[in-house]
């Protein structure tokens, strides 16, 4: 009920995108030591996102992406970018880059940072071909309005390079765990709260 009251307090102030998270306690964090009485149980969390997924449509907002939702024109174009694979830099200590198919982290070190903002990498990598084309494939399922345009996912990174993914691709749709439409794969509604197992799937893992 206060999820709720919460969420049409949101509304009513015209916020244009909201994001709606399930709740994951880390272990050995003071929550997991000492938990909130009355916390819900991960069946009662479903239940509440799936409650709160029926309101935020009734009030006309589109859930673009698994926990991110927006009135029309306004999704997050950063979280579309990421999503689609595109490029971005990180500024600031422990920021991420990717750029030139190559990912970046900053050194977690604030006064390093502030005396060599340029000089601050310290992990670095590369992922081949296939391996490119399967995480932007997973990343893509997330969007629950575009999905995964297999043709497109060709034209970027070689027909030969998505042969393993077409294939794990279509054994999740005959377990109704995917939907096809022609050349685009969803994620079936239903598996959205429980959509990691399957993205790990269409990685390879």
């Amino acid at each position: 009920m206060l999820g709720r009251v919460t969420l049409e307090t949101l509304i009513a102030l015209d916020i244009q995108h909201l994001s709606i998270y399930c709740l994951s306690i880390e272990p050995h964090t003071p929550l997991a030591i000492k938990p909130v009485p009355g916390m819900p149980s991960d069946d009662g969390q479903a239940e509440l996102f799936e409650n709160a997924v029926l309101l935020m449509k009734k009030r006309g907002y589109i859930p673009y992406e698994i926990s991110n939702f927006a009135l029309a024109g306004y999704e997050c174009l950063h979280n579309l970018n990421y999503w689609r694979g595109g490029e971005y830099v990180g500024l600031g200590p422990a920021a991420a880059s990717h750029l030139e198919g190559k990912r970046y982290k900053n050194k977690a070190d604030l006064d390093a940072y502030l005396a060599n903002p340029g000089g601050q990498a310290e992990e670095m990598e590369e992922l081949n071909p296939e391996q490119k084309a399967a995480e932007e494939a997973i990343l893509r399922l997330r969007l629950l309005q575009e999905g995964l345009d297999l043709q497109e996912l060709g034209q970027r990174f070689g027909q030969e390079n998505i042969q393993g993914i077409v294939q794990r691709l279509n054994d999740l749709t005959g377990k109704d765990l995917l939907i096809r439409q022609g050349s685009r794969y969803f994620l079936e509604p239903a598996c959205v709260l429980v959509s990691n197992p399957i993205l790990a799937r269409v990685l390879g893992d």
